[in-house]
């Protein structure tokens, strides 16, 4: 008969002290970031800002707070306090402008535990967008359900076809706009690239023919590589 030897400190824990709890994952939870210029809290040269990150570490734990940019190393930036409702406060940190990442790290009995929150860090030059809109306002849907353009909304009744001018909204003034306007009939395109103007938008007079004319922008925002863009909009030109 086989016996089963059992060593009794199988059951103490490797022969050592039990753990005074159970080491679970801690969780983080991050707020939800818009930085920006006008949220400065000091005098110092460049954005300081305070926040809290809340979590269920057990009190009096030492919390560090780091930021990487880019493939730069994480520089510690500040540390907090674990409280009774595991909430960890930050006050009077220092963040570059442009996409960065923050991340804490705590040390406790159980081990380290880290996590981490991208954001973007904005320059109060605004935030990109696309908005478009035409001159005049077209008059109410036509049979097809599409809104008309007619004579009265045409900037220069002198010329040959429709003018009307084109006006997109991208936030800033150091976006590029794509416009493209298509004549569904024959096929035919106008396709403008356009720097924004001071107030980060664009303006573009375009000759339509009569019939559904559909029009689209594109944002580009080369810094982020964010590129927003318009619904298409199409019209019937009477």
């Amino acid at each position: 008969m086989t016996r089963l030897l059992l060593l009794p400190c199988l059951f103490l824990y490797a022969c050592g002290e039990p753990p005074e709890r159970a080491c679970d994952r801690v969780r983080f939870g991050w707020p939800n970031f818009l930085i920006e210029p006008s949220q400065d809290q000091s005098d110092a040269e460049g954005i300081q800002v305070s926040f809290a990150v809340a979590s269920d570490l057990l009190p009096d734990i030492e919390v560090n707070l780091l930021v990487a940019q880019g493939d730069e190393d994480r520089v510690v930036v500040g540390s907090g306090i674990s409280q009774e409702d595991g909430g960890i406060s930050f006050t009077d940190i220092s963040v570059p402008q442009g996409s960065i990442v923050f991340f804490v790290e705590a040390r406790d009995e159980c081990g380290v535990h880290r996590s981490g929150k991208r954001t973007y860090v904005w320059d109060g030059l605004g935030f990109p967008q696309c908005k478009l809109s035409l001159s005049a306002g077209p008059d109410e849907s036509s049979g097809s359900g599409l809104p008309v353009l007619t004579s009265e909304h045409d900037l220069d009744e002198n010329q040959p076809g429709f003018q009307t001018r084109i006006r997109v909204e991208a936030g800033r003034s150091d976006m590029e706009v794509r416009l493209f306007v298509l004549d569904q009939e024959s096929g035919e395109s106008q396709d403008f690239i356009l720097p924004t103007q001071s107030d980060g938008t664009i303006t573009q007079v375009v000759t339509l023919a009569p019939g559904e004319q559909a029009m689209r922008a594109v944002c580009i925002w080369e810094t982020e590589n964010l590129r927003p863009s318009t619904p298409t909009f199409s019209y019937i030109v009477e």
